[in-house]
Protein backbone atom coordinates (compact mmCIF):
# COMPACT_ATOMS: atom_id res chain seq x y z
CA UNK A 1 0.00 0.00 0.00
CA UNK A 2 3.21 2.23 -0.05
CA UNK A 3 3.13 2.67 -4.20
CA UNK A 4 -0.64 3.78 -3.58
CA UNK A 5 -0.95 7.64 -4.20
CA UNK A 6 -3.38 9.12 -2.13
CA UNK A 7 -6.47 10.75 -3.23
CA UNK A 8 -4.79 14.45 -3.04
CA UNK A 9 -2.29 13.32 -5.57
CA UNK A 10 -4.10 11.96 -7.55
CA UNK A 11 -6.40 14.99 -7.52
CA UNK A 12 -3.55 17.00 -8.47
CA UNK A 13 -2.16 14.99 -11.29
CA UNK A 14 -5.45 15.00 -12.94
CA UNK A 15 -5.54 18.63 -12.45
CA UNK A 16 -1.86 19.18 -14.15
CA UNK A 17 -3.42 17.00 -16.93
CA UNK A 18 -6.97 19.29 -17.61
CA UNK A 19 -5.30 22.23 -17.28
CA UNK A 20 -2.51 20.56 -20.13
CA UNK A 21 -5.78 19.52 -22.48
CA UNK A 22 -7.35 22.92 -21.86
CA UNK A 23 -4.08 24.99 -23.25
CA UNK A 24 -3.82 22.48 -25.99
CA UNK A 25 -7.61 23.65 -26.51
CA UNK A 26 -7.15 26.97 -26.42
CA UNK A 27 -4.19 26.84 -28.90
CA UNK A 28 -5.89 25.11 -31.54
CA UNK A 29 -8.60 27.78 -31.34
CA UNK A 30 -6.75 30.37 -31.39
CA UNK A 31 -5.06 28.62 -34.50
CA UNK A 32 -8.54 28.06 -36.16
CA UNK A 33 -9.78 31.73 -35.35
CA UNK A 34 -6.80 33.02 -37.29
CA UNK A 35 -7.44 30.58 -40.08
CA UNK A 36 -11.24 31.55 -40.31
CA UNK A 37 -10.20 35.19 -40.18
CA UNK A 38 -7.64 34.79 -43.15
CA UNK A 39 -10.62 32.67 -45.40
CA UNK A 40 -12.80 35.60 -44.68
CA UNK A 41 -10.42 38.63 -45.21
CA UNK A 42 -11.16 40.41 -49.40
CA UNK A 43 -8.62 39.36 -52.31
CA UNK A 44 -5.95 42.38 -52.57
CA UNK A 45 -7.50 44.06 -55.97
CA UNK A 46 -5.38 45.27 -58.58
CA UNK A 47 -4.20 47.83 -58.57
CA UNK A 48 -4.74 50.69 -61.38
CA UNK A 49 -1.28 51.60 -62.77
CA UNK A 50 -1.37 54.81 -64.48
CA UNK A 51 -0.16 56.00 -67.92
CA UNK A 52 3.51 56.48 -67.92
CA UNK A 53 4.24 59.89 -69.10
CA UNK A 54 5.58 60.49 -72.25
CA UNK A 55 9.36 61.44 -72.29
CA UNK A 56 9.44 61.96 -75.50
CA UNK A 57 7.85 64.71 -77.71
CA UNK A 58 7.38 64.44 -81.65
CA UNK A 59 9.45 66.53 -83.23
CA UNK A 60 12.56 66.46 -81.12
CA UNK A 61 16.11 64.28 -81.72
CA UNK A 62 15.91 60.88 -80.42
CA UNK A 63 19.39 60.68 -82.08
CA UNK A 64 21.85 61.15 -84.61
CA UNK A 65 22.86 58.74 -87.87
CA UNK A 66 26.01 59.18 -89.76
CA UNK A 67 25.24 59.87 -93.62
CA UNK A 68 28.15 58.79 -96.26
CA UNK A 69 28.84 61.18 -98.93
CA UNK A 70 31.11 60.76 -101.76
CA UNK A 71 33.47 62.97 -100.47
CA UNK A 72 32.57 63.19 -96.49
CA UNK A 73 30.28 61.80 -93.46
CA UNK A 74 27.30 63.91 -92.02
CA UNK A 75 25.51 63.49 -89.34
CA UNK A 76 21.41 63.46 -89.88
CA UNK A 77 19.30 64.02 -86.94
CA UNK A 78 16.37 61.37 -86.25
CA UNK A 79 13.51 62.57 -84.37
CA UNK A 80 10.83 61.69 -82.77
CA UNK A 81 7.45 60.54 -84.77
CA UNK A 82 4.12 59.99 -84.00
CA UNK A 83 3.05 56.28 -85.90
CA UNK A 84 0.64 54.35 -85.93
CA UNK A 85 0.75 50.17 -85.76
CA UNK A 86 -2.12 48.85 -87.59
CA UNK A 87 -1.65 45.24 -86.10
CA UNK A 88 -3.74 43.81 -83.74
CA UNK A 89 -0.84 42.18 -82.03
CA UNK A 90 1.78 44.75 -82.64
CA UNK A 91 5.42 43.74 -83.44
CA UNK A 92 7.98 43.13 -81.12
CA UNK A 93 11.64 45.14 -81.33
CA UNK A 94 14.54 44.17 -78.66
CA UNK A 95 11.76 42.82 -76.20
CA UNK A 96 9.81 46.11 -76.73
CA UNK A 97 6.42 45.25 -78.00
CA UNK A 98 4.69 47.98 -80.44
CA UNK A 99 0.91 48.30 -80.88
CA UNK A 100 -1.37 51.36 -81.45
CA UNK A 101 -0.51 54.53 -81.73
CA UNK A 102 3.64 55.18 -80.60
CA UNK A 103 6.09 57.89 -80.12
CA UNK A 104 9.43 56.46 -81.73
CA UNK A 105 12.71 57.39 -83.93
CA UNK A 106 12.09 57.72 -87.26
CA UNK A 107 13.93 54.86 -88.01
CA UNK A 108 11.97 52.80 -85.84
CA UNK A 109 9.01 53.93 -87.46
CA UNK A 110 10.84 53.21 -91.07
CA UNK A 111 11.28 49.35 -89.83
CA UNK A 112 7.96 49.18 -88.04
CA UNK A 113 6.11 50.16 -91.33
CA UNK A 114 8.53 47.32 -93.26
CA UNK A 115 7.79 44.89 -90.68
CA UNK A 116 3.69 45.41 -91.33
CA UNK A 117 4.33 45.53 -95.22
CA UNK A 118 6.00 42.26 -94.72
CA UNK A 119 3.29 40.57 -92.84
CA UNK A 120 0.42 42.14 -95.38
CA UNK A 121 2.38 40.60 -97.96
CA UNK A 122 2.62 36.90 -96.08
CA UNK A 123 -1.23 36.94 -95.65
CA UNK A 124 -1.63 38.13 -98.87
CA UNK A 125 -0.20 35.16 -100.34
CA UNK A 126 -1.10 32.88 -98.21
CA UNK A 127 -4.65 33.27 -99.91
CA UNK A 128 -3.36 34.20 -103.13
CA UNK A 129 -4.39 32.07 -106.32
CA UNK A 130 -0.82 30.98 -107.90
CA UNK A 131 -2.64 29.70 -110.92
CA UNK A 132 -2.67 25.57 -109.78
CA UNK A 133 -5.44 23.87 -110.51
CA UNK A 134 -6.15 20.56 -109.93
CA UNK A 135 -7.54 18.14 -112.30
CA UNK A 136 -8.95 14.82 -110.69
CA UNK A 137 -6.04 13.82 -109.16
CA UNK A 138 -3.38 15.65 -111.24
CA UNK A 139 -1.93 18.93 -110.35
CA UNK A 140 -1.37 21.18 -113.52
CA UNK A 141 0.35 24.58 -113.34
Amino acid sequence: MANEKSIDEKLAEANVEFDARLKAEKREAKVEAAAAVERTKPKPQKVRVPPKSRKHRVGTVAHTHWQEREDDMLEVDCLYVDHFVNDRKGFKINNIRYSGNVIVPQCVANYLSKMENDHKANERQIFEDRGRRVFLGEVGG
